[in-house]
């Protein structure tokens, strides 16, 4: 009765695989939901950020993350294909790649759903559990059934208080529609220590029929479920199932078979080899495993005729391998004979087989003995010796703490090119510290419920201090679908900015690079000394306007002008400082019509100054499409960041490091303010924010940004180089576009 039903199940799971459904134009298909929205659709309880993360920990990040070209996708989407219909539901739906815009994601997911993709059915359900209609909401359940019908094991447990037993006929309601992970689920249920004998047999014999059809997940719980069992021939059928997961794919099974081969001698290390084999070709992580049952035998011999070499190689596979073949005091005696006997690269392993294992059990004997051993390999030119030395140095963990050694050591490890050298000099501020890239950035939009949330924060704050204001700036945003219009709401939270916001944390923009000017220039005291923003594009490289370079009548190279990275509020003493080296000014620049307003600016990281907090700065990627491969798209989303002045009767700089957002403007409009058609045509890009926000004077030099390109790490597509009267005049400003042919060839 129960071997019927599994293969049942199983038909129909070969039947649901070798067809992939097709999106149909208008047909929402039987038992999908059928109601199409509105063109406007509210959505006043969206959860923002803390409702996405409660969905990936429920789904996973694969069912909510879309990472993709919007255009491919959508054309895919309207030629039929219900996985790019998905992808671009999602995108919308977060506002991930493309502007959120919820109304469409509904009407794509929609679709989805209805053509049988069960990720589509999930996150439409999760969407309309924050629609403000009641009658919305309330579909809510039933895609989720719709999807856990569908094999999406995660959305039968729906969170809405049913009953172990209401959730397990959902199981069986998916498992008998062809839903591989829900029948693997009800398997796992079913061989549950509390659950009836007739149960658990039926829970085996289903993992049992999904493994013999090649589901690998399923092997390795009914062999798991059988190796906890004590009782006759279950170690039989534990191996049964750990070879049918081993030929079904499963390199862990394969592994553990060979194993249990080479703990029956030498003369099953035939078997045993044969599945360290398999267990490579389903797992390259695997490989290493293959490779010491292989060369275990013959270095052995080497190294019993004296091979210090073989001896080395020897003694590291029986002290790391993961293998049966371990024997970690006998391996690390090797190691340690070696390094003493001079063999290369031998040291480091041995400081680290004595500070981390048992290759001694006096462990003040083993660490004095290690530090000699690390330092022997570190004088040898074994770098991995220094870094180890290095590590244990500046922690204090096993040798003596000495972090002047440890910095020397650094040093000279970042400049050889280890990369966890070079981080350790960042995290510790030091000014010669390589910049990291920015990565893992997202653009500083809020939801409503975000700025909601930060409105009353501000609030509170206002009445402690009363010298700041948060203000919700929510812009329309309009997605034209199959010919009709959908309307949705980004918000951004704007603190104490004219048209923008305030940068309040290095890391929301950790690639703004601060000229900063001399206290006295000439005879004469500075008034302010911020002077142009920059963006740092690698360690010891800014690139900024080129009119930044001439200031107040001066070459910023032959005054005493710094560099200041990873600073927000240039009054304090913030970020490190470093003097600048020379400017490299783009040749074609031009002081009287600002034509290719870029420079690069080189400062000396080896002479740097430390602030008093936190560093934090990090290098932005530069721009290096051509003109062809990112066209402008009128309207797109750019920002741009700075210390301009905020208002135009007030010429001083702000106090916190300010962004806006901003919008491309349309390719031809901005050739005609430019009047560029020869060569020079698109070396500009012009950008205004909805609302007329603009960057202003003092934003010279600053980043435009976009994070279109991947999913958190900003571009410099852009250098802020000039307009008019701020935000005064509705004339977007300009910026210096970093893919046009004659900019990227200078930088190259």
């Amino acid at each position: 009765m129960v071997r019927g039903k599994v293969m049942i199940r199983l038909a129909i799971m070969v039947a649901l695989v070798l067809g992939t459904p097709r999106l149909a134009a208008q047909d929402e298909g039987e038992g999908g939901p059928s109601a199409a929205p509105e063109a406007e659709a509210p959505y006043p309880a969206d959860p923002g950020r803390e409702g996405r993360a409660r969905f990936i920990d429920r789904f996973g990040p694969e069912i909510a993350e879309a990472d993709y070209d919007p255009p491919a996708a959508e054309a895919a989407c309207k030629a039929g294909v219900v996985e790019a219909c998905t992808d671009l539901g999602v995108a919308y739906r977060w506002g991930d790649v493309v502007d959120r815009n919820r109304p469409v994601a509904e009407v794509i997911l929609r679709k989805a759903c209805a053509a049988a993709d069960a990720r589509a059915c999930a996150v439409l359900g999760d969407l309309l559990g924050t629609h403000g209609d009641p009658a919305r909401r309330a579909e809510q359940p039933a895609l989720f059934a719709r999807a856990c019908t569908l094999g999406l094991a995660a959305a039968c447990a729906d969170g809405s208080g049913a009953t172990p037993a209401a959730i397990e006929r959902r199981y069986r309601a998916a498992c008998d529609s062809g839903g591989i992970p829900a029948c693997r689920a009800l398997g796992e249920r079913l061989i549950g220590e509390t659950r009836s004998a007739r149960d658990r047999g039926e829970g085996i014999a289903l993992l049992g029929g999904l493994c013999r059809n090649g589901d690998t997940q399923a092997c390795s719980r009914a062999q798991a479920y059988w190796r906890g069992l004590d009782a006759p021939g279950s170690a039989q059928a534990a191996n049964a199932f750990a070879a049918l997961g081993c030929e079904a794919g499963d390199a862990a099974a394969c592994t553990l078979l060979g194993n249990a081969a080479l703990g029956q001698g030498p003369v099953a290390r035939a078997a045993a080899l044969l599945r360290f084999e398999q267990a490579c070709a389903r797992d390259a992580t695997r490989c290493t495993g293959l490779e010491h049952v292989r060369d275990e035998p013959a270095l052995a011999a080497r190294c019993t005729a004296g091979d210090q070499a073989a001896c080395l190689g020897h003694g590291l596979i029986l002290a790391r391998t993961d293998t049966a073949l371990r024997d970690a005091a006998r391996g690390a005696a090797l190691v340690i004979a070696a390094c003493e006997a001079g063999t290369p690269g031998a040291c480091h392993p041995a400081g680290e087989l004595l500070l981390y294992g048992d290759a001694e059990p006096d462990r003040g004997a083993a660490t004095g003995r290690a530090e000699a051993l690390l330092t022997r390999g570190c004088d040898a030119a074994e770098q991995a010796a220094c870094e180890l030395l290095a590590d244990q140095l500046a922690v204090g963990n096993w040798l003596a703490r000495d972090i002047d050694r440890a910095t020397t050591l650094y040093l000279a490890l970042c400049d050889a090119g280890r990369d966890a050298a070079c981080q350790w000099l960042v995290n510790a501020n030091h000014p010669a510290a390589p910049l990291p890239p920015a990565e893992g950035i997202m653009p500083p939009l809020l939801t409503e419920a975000d700025v909601a949330e930060a409105a009353r924060r501000e609030a509170e704050e206002r009445t402690r201090a009363a010298r700041r204001r948060a203000i919700r700036q929510c812009a329309p945003n309009e997605v034209v679908w199959e010919g009709v219009t959908y309307r949705d709401k980004t918000c951004i939270l704007v603190l104490r900015a004219i048209g923008g916001f305030t940068v309040n944390r290095v890391d929301l923009a950790p690639f703004q690079a601060l000229l900063w000017r001399p206290p006295v220039l000439g005879r004469q005291r500075v008034g302010f000394r911020t002077a142009c923003g920059g963006s740092v594009v690698a360690t010891g490289w800014i690139i900024t306007a080129a009119h930044c370079t001439y200031d107040q009548g001066y070459r910023i190279e032959e005054q005493d002008y710094r560099i200041r990275l990873g600073v927000i509020r240039p009054e304090a003493p913030e970020g490190n400082s470093y003097p600048i080296l020379r400017v490299i000014r783009h040749p074609n620049f031009s002081p009287r019509t600002y034509q290719f307003d870029i420079a690069l600016v080189q400062y000396d990281p080896a002479r740097g100054t430390r602030g008093d907090f936190a560093f934090g700065a990090r290098r932005i990627a530069v721009d290096t499409r051509s003109l062809t491969q990112r066209p402008v798209r009128p309207r797109a989303p750019v920002f741009a960041f700075g210390w301009g002045r905020q208002s135009l009767d007030d010429p001083t700089p702000a106090r916190i490091l300010q962004g806006v957002k901003l919008e491309l403007e349309d390719a031809a409009a901005c050739t005609k303010r430019t009047a560029y058609r020869d060569w020079r045509k698109d070396s500009v890009l012009c950008a205004m924010g909805a609302q007329r926000e603009q960057a202003c004077t003092g934003d010279s030099g600053g980043p435009l940004v976009t994070y279109e390109d991947q999913r958190g790490v900003p571009t410099l597509i852009g250098v802020v180089s000039s307009g008019e009267k701020c935000s005064t005049t509705g004339v977007p400003s300009r910026y210096i576009r970093i893919g046009h042919p004659a900019v990227q060839d200078w930088l190259a």
